[in-house]
């Protein structure tokens, strides 16, 4: 089962994925570093 606040990390990201899309490269590497370390 999803962690509730990596869910709204998640539904955060996807409502966003407009201005995801407008990130740089490194931006986007630390988003989905945040991710992992909220999933560890």
């Amino acid at each position: 089962m999803l962690d509730k606040t990596l869910l709204k990390e998640i539904i955060g990201i996807l409502m966003g994925s407009i201005f995801y899309l407008k990130l740089t490269a490194r931006e986007r590497l630390d988003i989905v570093k945040h991710l992992m370390r909220l999933m560890s």
